[in-house]
């Protein structure tokens, strides 16, 4: 008979007090894992989270944020449009379109969808360009 080495479960339970180090620490990923596992409400670690939102901006971090608040629909201090233009402003074009495209974001924000598709085609990413504009265009109509 094969015996089995691997351990088994968790051997020790999460402490709050880790998963507000992670929340701060920018691993709001692993954090959230952690807080669901054990049935905690996030909204108990929201100065945490806050923090950790922080770090992730000034690591210019931004899509990974935008994508963290829109698979759990949380928010933070930092409105997804502001998000955007420092994505934008990074050089980000592709996360731009992707996030602005998922966040429904196109109002007031035109020009710079405009110049981060035009950055595909400039590329000879002409296909992705087309689907990009085509996209945009659904979202307008919808609205």
């Amino acid at each position: 008979m094969v015996q089995e080495f691997r351990p088994r479960g968790r051997a020790t339970p999460d402490r709050r007090e880790d998963v507000a180090r992670l929340f701060r620490a920018g691993g709001l990923i692993a954090a959230m894992s952690r807080c669901r596992r054990n049935g905690w409400d996030v909204e108990s670690f929201r100065s945490e989270f806050e923090l950790g939102a922080k770090r992730l901006v000034v690591s210019r971090r931004h899509g990974e944020l935008l994508s963290f608040l829109y698979k759990h629909g949380l928010t933070c201090q930092y409105e997804p449009i502001v998000l955007l233009r420092w994505m934008f402003e990074a050089g980000d074009y592709p996360g731009v379109l992707k996030q602005a495209h998922r966040f429904a974001i196109v109002d007031g924000f035109e020009s710079e969808l405009e110049r981060a598709i035009a950055w595909h085609e400039e590329r000879g990413l002409v296909n992705q360009a087309v689907a990009w504009r085509r996209k945009f265009a659904e979202l307008r109509a919808s609205k």
